[in-house]
């Protein structure tokens, strides 16, 4: 667990890139996809609300998160 006691499981690549991180916090469950260099490209979560985010992003950090209702 992090230091504020929320969950996270994170697999990596042989060369210690990321690949997928796990988490768990008060909002609920959420996961996070990384690219073959270990860039952040993707996540799905809850928002406070229990809502759901869905994200996607490009390797220069531009892209937008889903919302419902948007």
């Amino acid at each position: 667990s992090t230091v504020d006691g929320e969950g996270t499981v994170t697999t990596f690549k042989p060369n210690g890139k990321p690949l997928v991180r796990l988490t768990a916090n008060d909002n609920g469950g959420g996961f996070v996809v990384f690219n073959k260099t270990g860039e952040f490209i993707a996540d799905m979560s809850a928002d406070e609300y229990g809502n759901g985010l869905i994200g996607a992003w490009n390797r220069k950090g531009k892209g937008r998160t889903l919302q419902p209702g948007t």
